[in-house]
């Protein structure tokens, strides 16, 4: 039961990840890892990231075209390039590396 909640939990929060300034596309990062008990939040980069990025993640649910509110999230701010293949752990409800 764990592993499907935590697949459904990581659809959603691909589906979910946005970019400030509209740099970053599908496919620049995968979140390989997530943990509600520790609010850790592990994803790798595929693609060059610039500094000054941002990406939200959300762990709302889609209900009838809108994500729920009053649910988690976090958000993560990139301080220097960032190289592909970099992976990233973050913990809490923000971060930066």
């Amino acid at each position: 039961m764990k592993i499907k909640t935590l697949l459904l939990t990581s659809a959603v929060a691909l589906s979910a990840v946005s970019a400030s300034r509209g740099a970053l596309t599908i496919g620049d990062i995968a979140l390989i890892g997530l943990s509600g008990d520790t609010k850790e939040l592990t994803f790798a980069v595929l693609n060059t990231i610039s500094a000054g990025e941002i990406i939200t993640f959300t762990d709302s649910g889609w209900n009838s075209g809108a994500f729920r509110g009053g649910e988690g999230g976090a958000i993560y701010t990139f301080a220097a390039d960032t190289a592909a293949g970099t992976v990233i752990t973050a913990s809490g409800t923000s971060g930066t590396e």
